[in-house]
């Protein structure tokens, strides 16, 4: 599924943008998702270790709010 936008790019940017989409055979929508996709999964890549650390300090977050939940319920019953 896409998620529809809008984005402003300066004249001479888009021309190149077009030229190198019809050189290619592709929209400038898809040619501008290709790099958008490119960019990140390089940045996630080198940041790999980051992120590792975030996710699980984040599951850590979930679990300990999960295991008060459940405290407190059972200390109801």
């Amino acid at each position: 599924m896409m998620k529809r936008t809008q984005i402003y790019i300066e004249n001479n940017d888009f021309e190149k943008l077009y030229l190198l989409a019809k050189a290619n055979n592709l929209t400038v929508s898809e040619l501008i998702r290709q790099a958008i996709k490119k960019e990140l999964f390089k940045k996630l890549k080198n940041n790999k270790k980051n992120w590792r650390g975030f996710v699980g300090f984040y599951k850590s977050k979930i679990k300990t709010k999960a295991n008060e939940e459940i405290k407190k319920y059972y200390q109801k019953l």
